[in-house]
């Protein structure tokens, strides 16, 4: 229960860092209340949860309404809009990583580091 504590602080900095780079929604361009989008899910790619190449701000129709509803239409945006995270993520996916106490200390401290830049 620890590590909760760390991830959704880490979970906080990157919004905060999002927020910082995007004041509208990444697809529609919409001046709307903005949600964190993981490109590859947080549950089943919980490594890529902290990955800024992972995260978009998409407003809540877009976010659930188009990403979820339509992933093949959704991923075919993402890899022409944004080509260089996409072919960083489909290696990063499969990449091995012990999620831990200290890797959430590590991740929070490099996030804090980033945001305050």
């Amino acid at each position: 229960m620890a590590n909760r504590y760390k991830i959704l602080k880490c979970d906080f900095a990157c919004r905060q860092i999002l927020s910082k780079e995007y004041f509208v929604c990444q697809k529609c361009k919409e001046c709307k209340p903005l949600d964190v989008s993981h490109c590859f899910g947080k549950k089943a790619y919980p490594h890529l949860r902290h990955d800024l190449n992972n995260l978009l701000l998409l407003c809540n129709d877009c976010h659930i309404g188009w990403w979820h509803k339509y992933p093949k239409e959704a991923w075919s945006w993402f890899e022409e809009n944004f080509e260089e995270r996409y072919n960083y993520l489909i290696v990063a996916k499969n990449k091995i990583v012990k999620l831990n106490k200290m890797y959430y200390e590590q991740k929070y401290q490099e996030l804090k580091k980033m945001e305050g830049e």
